[in-house]
């Protein structure tokens, strides 16, 4: 019996894994074998050991994490994956080798892996953004709608450590494609949550998987344009064009309803300067720790007054534009800077309801009485 059928066998009976001293004790039950005879043997068969050079079967796994001495039999896996990176090869002959799903980005497999598709060109299409930052690739997780979560593919991805599956990446999706290399998860930092837009343009939170190679290859996969903020900042805007409203992301068509917002405030903001009410700006407020930014629609820095533009008065938009305010005050606040006024600029005043939950939370309205005048209502002391 050779040393490797006598690990597998020893660690079948500690249940499929255990720490090196405790298979190297339950090996020498079998045959008196040194403790760094095993070490080796193990390490030379698991992927994710990186002092040996990966020539032979991957057998072992760590479920707890490089570093730690407990291993653990890969289950059900092939015993050689057959590609190298930059090998061409067609998708379907790839599932029909190894199975999987011949449809989606993130597809586990039967036989023990889990194979990862990036197309950035059809992928962009469905608001995914992959692309390497620094010494890890991004990874969009699946889902082309709403919020994604970690029910299935994702959480697959998320457990392929501890689940003792491992991580191929291609580029491409679909036809041909492109090995490119052997990943596992950031161990410190497996991924991110961030702002994103899904495939009919909504906003939604997006999973991005943080990559690292086993190996060092080279790539041909392209660079993120996703770069976090190294520190939070306050910055004073002039509003120059409100037709071409920025926000946090990218939108290729711009709403009709942000459209309708953008002439509203740059109406407003002629009626404060010919009226000599005060100069008004915009801010953009960024986040450390976050890809995109805020943008205010108005801020009147002598007074201190924050100003938010909704469209219509429908309890939608008079929702949506109280919470907006309050999440630009609080990452002011955080920064230091003072707001004294808040106030949501609307088309007409809103009905009676809706007007006293504006003021009840301590919001005015300016709404637009004619063109080129506007009324202001504060909230009752």
């Amino acid at each position: 019996m050779g040393l490797i059928d006598t690990i597998i066998m020893a660690m079948e009976e500690l249940g499929g894994k255990g720490t090196l001293r405790q298979i190297y004790s339950e090996v020498n039950q079998i045959e008196r074998t040194p403790y760094p005879s095993i070490r080796r043997t193990i390490y030379q068969h698991s992927s994710e050991c990186d002092i040996y050079e990966n020539k032979y079967s991957d057998i072992f796994y760590a479920p707890r994490g490089k570093g730690k001495g407990f291993w653990a039999i890969r289950r059900g896996a092939p015993m050689k994956f057959s590609y190298n990176p930059g090998d061409k090869l067609y998708r379907k002959h790839l599932h029909e080798k190894y199975g999987g799903s011949n449809q989606g980005g993130i597809c586990p497999t039967r036989s023990g892996y889990i194979f990862l598709f990036s197309d950035p060109k059809i992928g962009s299409e469905f608001g995914y953004r992959d692309g390497w930052k620094d010494d890890c690739y991004m990874y969009f997780g699946q889902g082309q709608e709403g919020d994604m979560d970690f029910r299935g593919n994702n959480g697959a991805l998320r457990s392929h450590q501890s689940d003792g599956r491992r991580v191929h990446l291609f580029m491409g999706s679909k036809g041909e494609i492109i090995y490119e290399n052997q990943f596992e998860l950031d161990e410190a930092d497996p991924f991110e949550l961030s702002d994103s837009l899904d495939k009919n343009g909504d906003e939604r939170v997006a999973i991005i998987f943080r990559l690292k190679p086993v190996r060092l290859e080279d790539s041909n996969l392209p660079i993120s344009d996703l770069e976090p903020k190294e520190r939070s900042s306050i910055e004073i805007l002039e509003p120059e064009n409100f037709y071409t409203k920025e926000s946090s992301l990218d939108y290729s068509v711009q709403s009709k309803s942000i459209r309708k917002e953008s002439e509203l405030v740059e109406e407003y903001r002629s009626y404060i300067n010919e009226n000599n009410k005060g100069d008004f700006k915009r801010l953009k407020i960024t986040s450390s720790g976050e890809v995109g930014a805020l943008y205010t629609d108005g801020w009147i820095e002598e007074e201190e007054t924050l100003i938010e533009a909704k469209s219509s008065c429908s309890r939608h938009n008079i929702r949506l534009g109280i919470g907006q305010l309050m999440d630009y005050r609080y990452q002011l606040t955080l920064q230091g800077k003072n707001v004294a006024k808040e106030y949501l600029l609307l088309p007409t005043v809103p009905r009676s309801n809706l007007r006293d939950l504006i003021f009840h939370i301590g919001i005015g309205i300016i709404y637009k009485k004619t063109k080129g005048e506007f009324v202001t209502l504060d909230p009752p002391a």
